[in-house]
């Protein structure tokens, strides 16, 4: 009896050691690349990325609590269309250019680096590589003037706080920089139709009356209101003047007005 006593503590101990071990491995081991979240960029939040499918990237924003905004998926550099094919190669667009960059400099260094024509590009004048200034950054780097972005006109701009949005950029062809042309970038919501303040203020001020602010601003319904009661007697007209001013009363689309 002792030896199977004996026999019976030994495999127990050799079993919880196997499941320790098997549960040590399974700690260490990266979590699956299907629910990984990969920082992209840090220009105004985090921005992290979950992937659903190939083709579908949907993005969580912290400033957005439970919000889910889906962003194009990014696309590889523009192909040989959009390069000229009657200009001297050295003055050909950025992204036409293959050059060899120095990825270990000193940021905001400006650089000379060495460029030659895609294979497949046509232009004037090949007489191999040449010269490029450039300032070392990430293209997601540039400034604004720098790139394009695309607008979103469906988020709320008058929401507190101000919505953000998963934009779409791309470097403006002359400019040379490292990393891919186009990237994402996180954008507050800030849209217009047009709409002037100094509009809005002076119908609020001189016809106020007759509700020409609020027909100017899209809100159709106050206006008949305030033309049938002549500004509520001044006192309506009085406070759409006030509301106006400070900016508080804007169109009935969720718009900002122009600058």
């Amino acid at each position: 009896s002792f030896i199977v006593l004996s026999f019976c503590v030994c495999s127990c101990s050799v079993y919880n050691e196997a499941q320790l071990s098997s549960d040590t491995s399974q700690v260490l081991r990266p979590p699956s690349s299907g629910n990984a979240h990969h920082l992209i960029f840090a220009n105004d939040s985090a921005v992290s990325r979950v992937y659903r499918s190939k083709a579908d990237l949907i993005y969580s924003i912290g400033d957005i609590p439970q919000q889910e905004l889906q962003a194009r998926p990014l696309v590889r550099d523009a192909g040989h269309d959009s390069c000229p094919s009657d200009v001297p190669c050295n003055r050909i667009n950025a992204e036409c250019l293959t050059c060899k960059f120095n990825y270990s400099c000193v940021y905001g260094e400006e650089l000379t680096v060495m460029c030659q024509p895609k294979p497949g590009i046509k232009c004037i004048d090949k007489s191999g590589p040449f010269e490029r200034k450039m300032i070392c950054r990430y293209c997601y780097q540039t400034a604004t003037n720098e790139h394009t972005c695309d607008h979103n006109s469906t988020c709320q701009v008058n929401s507190a706080p101000r919505q953000r949005y998963i934009a779409t950029c791309n470097v403006r062809p002359d400019v040379l920089c490292l990393g891919r042309r186009q990237f994402h970038k996180n954008l507050l919501c800030n849209w217009t139709r047009g709409y002037s303040w100094w509009t809005a203020l002076v119908l609020s001020i001189v016809l106020g009356g007759f509700g020409a602010d609020r027909f100017y601003l899209g809100m159709w319904q106050e206006g008949i209101g305030k033309l049938f009661s002549f500004g509520g007697l001044g006192v309506w007209t009085l406070v759409d003047v006030v509301l106006v001013a400070a900016g508080y009363l804007g169109p009935a689309d969720g718009s900002l007005y122009i600058s």
